[in-house]
């Protein structure tokens, strides 16, 4: 349905999340190895961020105690974070 729920349209995506254990490491491979776009890091933070033509990968290690064990999360663009959340709520959807 391309998308399509209702009135609400999720997507394109926006951001991927890769959890990493090395930041630093990670960075080198991207921007090195691969020549993905490097906009930023955040120092002391743990997270990197790369343009790969649209989409932005988000590298990050968890932070202490979390593992991402509920998946990679994946981010949509909407033109409005209340109405998509109004309308996934009311679909049922399981929201942390």
């Amino acid at each position: 349905r391309n998308g399509m729920t209702g009135s609400v349209r999720y997507g394109p995506i926006g951001q991927i999340l890769i959890p990493v254990k090395d930041v630093d490491r990670s960075v080198r491979f991207y921007r090195d190895i691969l020549g993905f776009t490097f906009p930023f890091q955040v120092p002391g933070r743990g997270m990197a961020f790369f343009d790969c033509w649209g989409v932005r990968l988000f590298l990050g290690v968890p932070e202490l105690g979390q593992e991402f064990s509920n998946g990679k999360p994946v981010y949509y663009r909407v033109e409005s974070i209340d109405d998509a959340h109004a309308d996934l709520k009311a679909k049922g959807a399981d929201l942390i």
